[in-house]
């Protein structure tokens, strides 16, 4: 990434794979849940709610200490929020903080209205935040850490089960529904918590049972005209969950967390999606087939939704608990069934910003960065967390180069040479990390398998593609490197596979080009061209390097490779 305190912090925290989800919707609707589900539980009884406003005094209104003025397009903007020690911030579109307060107990800040006024949630109370007048309307709310806005309603949850309705514009009690939700005998320290409305119905997550990981859960829904309840399902997770996002649409709903864990290197986190029109509930399964997923830990650090694109950050430990790795952000392509890389990181949590998309905030290491395109800004350092961030309408920059208008890295051919910054015999996860903030996610990545059966039966050898770019990989008993990379026409059409650099960006030795004849290469190059003794068809090998054709010595040049295409794979 840009900033160089990010690039040292990633060199010294990349050592593995850090797993992060982002799940793409396929076209302008909501992303299709696959039929991996789990079968919601069976409705529980309607309890009888009691139902009715209770007079409320109102909220307290007090001036801000610091009042701004109103802007018109705030709206066209994206905004977030930032815990720093005791206070919260607010960013506007940009890297210029805005104070709003204190920050101390909040959890989440959701912005409402036309104006994007802010509603602040926390330990004891809500708050509202105008940016036209600066003024603040507070109103006592036990844990409530979360709250859920649908049209002109705020519903809050407070520690003691019972169900608040507040106006949206002023904090006004509108309604009570006590006796909501079923009573547990969990020892959870905050109660229940809201996470989502659909079609009239509030959907809340409730402890099940004591626990000291938070799980397992049972998610219920609340009517909320008439206060009756109604069981959806359990998560069995002893894992619970901590984070939670709603599509832009409504429809889905992300959780973050529903993992298990079984003492010292052994916690699992993941990543589900529920249906709310079906109750369908999908688990997003990390990585599967990587044989290190059941070993070691994984947290998962972030969770938001930027246009129709999913993302969720995470950190691990590898599979001997030693090494931290991450956390980094990956998409996962729906039709391809794919996760894809997007940014290594590390990082604590990200946020799109501003008004357009490349524009993004950070937390690495106690320090807060605005990032747009290739420059990064440092905001602040401290005890920071971000506490919520604007709907946004496009995805963040988080595309191959191409498809962002920027041109490819320039690739050299030369004797050993580097690739874009990537060093052979660099660390596997640490080259994969530079290659990826150069060419963007992969468009294939084999994962470790089986390579050469010459050198046994060992998941020993991994490639990963960008058109007909490829970087091989190895594991060997020192660790796992950047061994190789080729650069291979497409054969059929004697020209670059799409999704990757062009020929305009690779530079060949002497001047030759792709399609030049290998014997003639030879010649320009004073290098013998000769059949190779390991493939069918000739090649033109020095220290560093080989240049191939996969008919003959006068065949065309069709690959380039550094040091040398592997002989087995």
């Amino acid at each position: 990434m840009p900033h160089p305190g990010r690039r040292q912090a990633r060199a010294r925290c990349a050592a593995g794979l850090v797993v992060v989800l982002v799940l793409a919707a396929c076209g302008a609707g909501e992303l299709t849940v696959a039929s991996r589900t789990a079968t919601p539980g069976t409705a529980a009884p309607d309890p009888d709610p009691t139902t009715g406003a209770t007079a409320s005094p109102g909220p307290t209104i007090e001036p801000s200490a610091t009042p701004v003025v109103a802007e018109t397009d705030r709206a066209a903007r994206v905004q977030a929020a930032y815990r720093a020690d005791d206070l919260l911030w607010e960013l506007d579109g940009g890297p210029d903080p805005v104070e709003v307060g204190s920050g101390i107990g909040v959890g989440q800040v959701t912005w409402v209205g036309v104006d994007r006024t802010m509603l602040i949630s926390g330990s004891d109370e809500l708050r509202l935040w105008r940016p036209d007048t600066g003024e603040i309307a507070r109103v006592d709310c036990d844990s409530c850490y979360e709250v859920v806005v649908a049209r002109d309603d705020v519903y809050a949850i407070d520690r003691s089960g019972v169900l608040k309705v507040y106006d949206v514009a002023d904090l006004r009690e509108r309604r009570v529904i006590e006796h909501a939700l079923p009573e547990t005998d969990a020892d959870s320290l905050t109660g229940p918590s809201p996470l989502a409305q659909r079609n009239g119905l509030l959907y809340v997550v409730l402890a099940n049972g004591p626990s000291a990981y938070g799980g397992p859960q049972q998610i219920w829904t609340v009517d909320t005209t008439t206060g009756a309840s109604r069981f959806v399902l359990e998560t069995g997770a002893n894992i619970g969950i901590h984070l939670h996002a709603v599509s832009p649409g409504g429809r889905l709903l992300a959780l973050g967390g529903l993992g298990a864990r079984s003492g010292y290197c052994s916690h699992w986190e993941s990543v589900a999606l529920l249906d709310l029109d079906t109750g369908e509930l999908r688990d997003m399964a990390f990585m599967e087939g990587d044989p290190t997923v059941f070993e070691g830990e994984l947290r998962v650090h972030d969770l938001f939704w930027s246009g129709a694109t999913l993302f969720a950050a995470a950190w691990r430990l590898d599979r001997d608990c030693e090494t931290e790795i991450g956390p980094s952000l990956y998409r996962y392509d729906a039709e391809r069934d794919v996760w894809d890389m997007v940014d290594f990181g590390p990082f604590e949590r990200v946020r799109p910003i501003g008004d357009d998309a490349g524009h993004k905030i950070v937390v690495v290491a106690g320090k807060l960065y605005y990032e747009q395109g290739g420059v990064s800004t440092s905001i602040v350092a401290g005890d920071l967390w971000i506490v919520g961030s604007t709907p946004t309408t496009f995805e963040t920059d988080l595309r191959l180069p191409a498809e962002l208008g920027e041109p490819w890295p320039q690739i050299w051919v030369e004797p050993w040479g580097d690739l874009a910054g990537a060093h052979l015999g660099d660390e596997a996860e640490v080259a994969l990390g530079t290659l990826i903030g150069a060419f963007g996610p992969p468009e294939d990545d084999t994962g470790w398998v089986i390579g050469c059966p010459l050198d046994g039966a060992e998941e020993n050898e991994r490639s990963v593609r960008w058109g007909s770019l490829r970087v091989d990989f190895v594991r060997t008993e020192e660790g796992e490197s950047l061994f190789a990379w080729t650069y291979g026409i497409d054969p059929t059409t004697m020209a670059a596979r799409p999704g990757g650099p062009s020929f305009a960006e690779v530079h060949l030795p002497g001047g030759v080009a792709f399609g030049d004849a290998l014997a003639a290469i030879g010649r320009r190059l004073r290098l013998p061209a000769a059949p190779s003794p390991i493939f069918d068809g000739g090649w033109v090998v020095a220290p560093g390097f080989e240049l191939f054709s996969a008919s003959s010595i006068d065949g065309p040049l069709e690959v380039a490779a550094v040091p040398f295409a592997p002989a087995c794979e």
